[in-house]
């Protein structure tokens, strides 16, 4: 398939639970990316891109690593004319609610409408979280608190993109950060910590905000992309090396730098996948002699394993 101007092959969904894989039957057609467990690993969520712009977001349950029935489309409720339903539509970025089963947050915009963040409990029609009255402009970004109960998320009404944090319960809107340049890919620490990526004269900086301070902690050439907290320090992607070479590094608070992993491919829209007891990164390879891989490497950078998934570009 032509995507971008490149040849790609189907991209398909493969779970994979130490000796075993199995594949997730998907609706539609197109590539399917971006996969997100929720927090008790018994739904899975991800997306398919048509090839033409439009991309749907899926839901399936799952009993360890077997899927269980078909998917479900989640679809967005909008009033439909006598020319059908929304045309253009964009649903993806899901983020499942780590306390509140079912409950799955999601960016979504439709031909003639800003890219806006909805909640769905899988059970009712997804609903816009923050109205436009709130905050305008395209929201992006967007990620839970630890505790579930704020979402922080990127708004571009005031120009390139500011940080704001949403209480979901109490309806209350902070604006966390404010400058000409995009701030994007907002995590926050369980003690209150944000980090967050800064473009910078074409580059894209990691920074720390805290007690209302901002403080650079990984810049450099290239980027420096989607920061994840593990533990106290900061895993992110970089292309430093130059191009679209693309590394894991870490850094901690004082900008002490460690490469986790060289040659990886960047996912498509995702951050870095931490496993949950925040000791392993795993990732793709684009080393055609690695790419049939699964790789994991440990967080502290003491070793490095693989899983053979007889697959290619994984």
């Amino acid at each position: 398939r032509k995507f971008r101007g490149k040849t790609m092959m189907m991209v398909l969904l493969s779970l994979v639970h130490i000796s075993n894989a199995a594949e997730v039957p998907l609706s539609g057609r197109g590539h399917a990316t971006n996969p997100v467990w929720s927090t008790d690993g018994k739904r899975l969520a991800y997306e398919i891109n048509d090839y033409a712009g439009q991309i749907d977001l899926y839901t399936i349950e799952m009993a360890g690593e077997s899927p269980q029935g078909s998917s479900n489309l989640v679809k967005l409720n909008i009033a439909t004319s006598s020319f059908g339903g929304p045309t253009g539509v964009v649903a993806g970025d899901p983020i499942w609610h780590p306390q509140q089963k079912g409950m799955l947050f999601f960016e979504a915009s439709y031909t003639g409408s800003k890219t806006r963040i909805y909640m769905t409990r899988l059970s009712s029609p997804p609903r816009q979280l923050i109205e436009e009255a709130t905050v305008g402009g395209d929201l992006s970004w967007g990620t839970l608190t630890p505790d579930g109960n704020s979402l922080l998320f990127t708004s571009d009404i005031s120009g390139g993109g500011d940080i704001y944090k949403f209480e979901i319960r109490g309806q209350h809107l902070v604006q966390l950060t404010s400058s000409d340049d995009s701030e994007m890919a907002p995590q926050m620490h369980p003690d209150g910590r944000l980090t967050y990526s800064h473009k910078n004269s074409g580059g894209e900086d990691i920074y720390i905000l805290s007690g209302g301070n901002s403080q650079l902690i990984a810049g450099g050439d290239g980027d420096q992309t989607r920061p994840v907290w593990v533990e106290d320090e900061v895993v992110y992607f970089s292309n430093e090396q130059g191009g679209e070479t693309w590394d894991i590094r870490k850094v901690n608070s004082e900008g002490q730098m460690k490469r986790l992993a060289a040659e990886i491919r960047l996912p498509f829209r995702s951050s870095p996948s931490i496993s949950s007891d925040k000791k392993w990164v795993a990732y793709g390879s684009v080393n055609p002699e690695k790419s049939d891989k699964i790789w994991f490497s440990r967080v502290d950078g003491t070793k490095t394993v693989f899983y053979e998934t007889g697959l290619v570009a994984c």
